[in-house]
């Protein structure tokens, strides 16, 4: 296959990858009673941790009125915390509750199975080329 046809071949894989992991995600967030926007929340408090409603809504690119309303939402169905630190009780984070998460994370273990068994199938310096290209995928231009 030559290149250009190979990079419109990863280019409508990449496209079919992510179209069906939103359709996972939104198929989990309806078995959980949650929205899509939740999902993605609970994702991203999972990989950076606590941090402000407003951080939050900022990165999921949320007006105040849906942050406000996504972190009642997921207070309410037990998958995150409000919580202040004692240094500025005035200032609330919203964290993961990691007990209430369990369930929702066991439904990732397939998936999770399934990657750990593709990228066996590859060496060390074929993971590094996988690594490099996902990670400049998802840097973000400021």
């Amino acid at each position: 296959m030559s290149t250009s046809n190979l990079k419109k071949t990863i280019k409508t894989q990449l496209q079919a990858f992510s179209v069906g992991s939103y359709i996972h995600q939104s198929t989990v967030a309806s078995r959980f009673g949650l929205h899509p926007t939740d999902m993605l929340a609970i994702h991203y408090l999972g990989q950076k941790g606590e941090m402000t409603a407003g951080q939050l809504g900022r990165t999921l690119g949320l007006t105040s009125g849906a942050t406000t309303a996504a972190v009642d939402r997921l207070i309410e169905s037990g998958f995150v915390d409000r919580r202040t630190q004692d240094q500025d009780r005035r200032r609330v984070y919203v964290c993961l509750n990691q007990a209430n998460t369990k369930k929702l994370k066991a439904t990732y273990e397939m998936i999770d199975k399934r990657l750990a068994h593709i990228l066996d199938r590859y060496s060390e310096k074929d993971l590094q080329i996988v690594h490099s290209f996902l990670n400049a995928l998802t840097q973000v231009d400021t």
